[in-house]
């Protein structure tokens, strides 16, 4: 992915949130507009990308030290991001969810789209 300040305006996280919507948006980059910014080291994209493949190999229940031992997240980002998804985690309970047709599969595996995963063979 391209650094955000190679990203021309209209492909900035937020801005294409506000002209595409949430849908049209990485998993990467709706992190980026929950972080707002980077660090002097790392830019935003870079820095939602660790967050995503901590969250992708320890699950929603992530442990806060963890996103405390990347450099650039400090205490009030760690807690926003633990805030966030804890909330998101209360208010949708997906084992209360009933899968009637195949079409009511899709807005659950959509943000796979974007993922890029090798296949071991």
């Amino acid at each position: 992915m391209k650094k955000i300040k190679d990203l021309p305006k209209n492909e900035l996280p937020h801005e294409k949130l506000f002209t595409k919507g949430a849908p049209s948006l990485s998993e990467q980059e709706l992190l980026a507009v929950i972080l707002g910014k980077g660090t002097r080291k790392l830019d935003v994209l870079a820095l939602s990308k660790i967050i995503v493949s901590i969250i992708d190999e320890k699950g929603i229940e992530f442990d806060i030290e963890e996103l405390l031992k990347i450099d650039g997240i400090g205490t009030i980002k760690a807690a926003i991001l633990s805030a966030a998804f804890k909330f998101v985690h209360r208010r949708i309970k997906p084992e209360g969810l009933k899968i009637k047709s195949p079409t009511d599969v899709l807005p659950l595996i959509q943000h796979f789209a974007d993922r890029k995963q090798e296949l071991n063979k």
